[in-house]
């Protein structure tokens, strides 16, 4: 093709490709980034401010991670999806803060906190516009930013990237199957699978001292595995470790938290991208669930859209499961880079 970058008819595909070229070409990114630390001597915070050429103040974005410790550019098997992400925002004028989590369980709530801290920090910047701060979460961080803004007026938007916002343990059971089948076990596998993580949840639930659930835990263990033969159980192993997951803090926080009750407060502008070939957040049941919660609360600036073909690092993708991922050398899908950076830019413009 022998269209110019500057043409006025390039269709909008043509001005992300070119964008893209002319990014290529640069040597010098047109920001500059800056370690920050903020906190107490108790919860201490390291991370990354990157802020964009041309004039202050700039609008900001805090990015909060998936489930467990994530350093600040979220890495992944080698991917790092929120270095990408800052580095995209900041070439279209927006300031992004992307921050190391604190190492040791951190439940939903303390998460939350954690995000307003961050917030706290940017109001504070000269080169940061207060008014025009918000918060872009990955899979389990959308939730905790979703409560961060539920709790805060600062905060004046909101993106969530491939967030759970089902039940906890509908949302694991359905990990599970989607899993399962992918790999290709029969539906026997499958339905026994499934069977044993619900009655599992429920002694997580009703038994609130782990140590009290985990002979529980083990007996149906037992009773499930001598109910199959071992060519089935060698297609689902389940064993000491995921015993233990499933007893953990983590997920014990995560079965006491409904995710659509902080999006069904939330009043703010709302940009939700789901990945269509995602099995740890499956877009379907999970996109269709946060659009009735922003609908009750009357939400009247809300966007839920997938981006097809990219799994839960919002990559192209084959099999797309969590064990593909270090066969992976994708970039972040530019479709969604495009989508949250053109959607962040609209609803930061100055009044």
């Amino acid at each position: 093709m022998n269209e110019k970058c500057d043409d006025q008819n390039v269709v909008k595909t043509l001005v992300v490709l070119c964008f893209a070229a002319t990014l290529s070409a640069q040597t010098t990114p047109p920001y500059s980034v800056e370690n920050v630390q903020y906190g107490t001597t108790r919860l201490h915070f390291e991370g990354a401010l990157t802020l964009p050429a041309g004039k202050a103040p700039f609008p900001a974005a805090l990015l909060i991670g998936d489930a467990g410790w994530q350093d600040r550019d979220e890495t992944t098997a080698g991917h790092k999806p929120f270095f990408e992400l800052a580095s995209y925002l900041s070439r279209f004028g927006i300031a992004v803060l992307r921050v190391d989590k604190p190492k040791g369980f951190r439940s939903v709530e303390e998460e939350a906190a954690d995000a307003l801290a961050g917030v706290a920090l940017l109001k504070m910047r000269p080169e940061i516009d207060a008014r025009r701060i918000g918060l872009i979460g990955h899979g389990h961080g959308g939730n905790v930013a979703a409560l961060a803004a539920s709790r805060s007026p600062d905060v004046a938007f909101l993106v969530v990237l491939a967030t759970p916002v089902l039940p906890a343990a509908k949302e694991i059971i359905l990990q599970n199957e989607l899993g399962l089948r992918t790999s290709g076990a029969p539906t026997e596998t499958v339905d026994w699978r499934s069977s044993l993580l619900r009655q599992m949840l429920a002694v997580v639930k009703d038994e609130k001292d782990p140590a009290a659930a985990e002979p529980k835990l083990r007996a149906l263990l037992a009773r499930a595995r001598a109910s199959l033969p071992d060519p089935i159980l060698n297609q689902a192993p389940f064993g000491d470790a995921d015993l233990r997951k499933l007893n953990s803090p983590e997920t014990r926080s995560y079965l006491e938290h409904d995710p659509a009750d902080a999006f069904g407060k939330l009043k703010i502008p709302v940009l939700a991208l789901y990945a269509g070939r995602d099995l740890e957040a499956p877009w379907k049941e999970n996109s269709d669930t946060l659009s009735a919660a922003l609908k009750s609360a009357e939400n009247s600036d809300h966007e839920v859209s997938q981006i097809p073909a990219v799994n839960h690092l919002f990559e192209k993708c084959d099999l797309c499961t969590p064990a593909e991922y270090t066969k992976l050398k994708e970039p972040f899908s530019t479709v969604a880079l495009e989508t949250i950076a053109s959607w962040v830019s609209a609803h930061v413009k100055r009044k």
